[in-house]
């Protein structure tokens, strides 16, 4: 039996200067979660610093354009119950930070947390890498979230 794998990408997307959550994951009513892996990589040439975060929301929010999660495994014919977004320029309200840090937009960002330590985001839940504060300019991006439905 396979898990039921999924990854949310989105590929060469500008992200407005403003605190915003660059990828944000709803679960259903009735399938919770597990976040496997998260990777982002920005379109730069000199060092800038962002200050994100991985955390769980207590509200979803707004705004962002959807993801169609794409299942990892071939055989894997189940649609995605969890929903993605990216660019969700009106994030909710902030719950249970995960991991923070300053991030140096020059390297990717690759978050791949041992199986012991990923989390696990309850049915309908909220998770977020969340840019929080302006980084002085537009700035061009591109990754994922791998996560697992239960």
């Amino acid at each position: 039996q396979h898990m039921l794998l999924y990854s949310a990408p989105f590929e060469n997307v500008t992200f407005t200067d403003a605190a915003q959550d660059l990828v944000f994951l709803a679960t259903s009513a009735s399938v919770p979660i597990k976040i496997h892996a998260i990777r982002i990589a920005a379109a730069v040439t000199t060092d800038v610093r962002a200050r994100i975060q991985l955390l769980r929301r207590t509200t979803a929010g707004s705004g962002g354009t959807g993801i169609t999660p794409s299942a990892l495994h071939g055989r894997n014919s189940v649609a995605a119950a969890t929903t993605a977004t990216y660019a969700r320029t009106t994030p909710g309200t902030a719950g249970n930070v995960i991991h923070a840090e300053q991030w140096s937009l020059l390297v990717p960002f690759e978050w791949l947390p041992t199986p012991e330590m990923r989390p696990t985001v309850p049915v309908s839940g909220y998770f977020a890498l969340n840019l929080a504060a302006a980084t002085a300019a537009s700035r061009v991006m591109s990754g994922s979230i791998i996560f697992e439905e239960a």
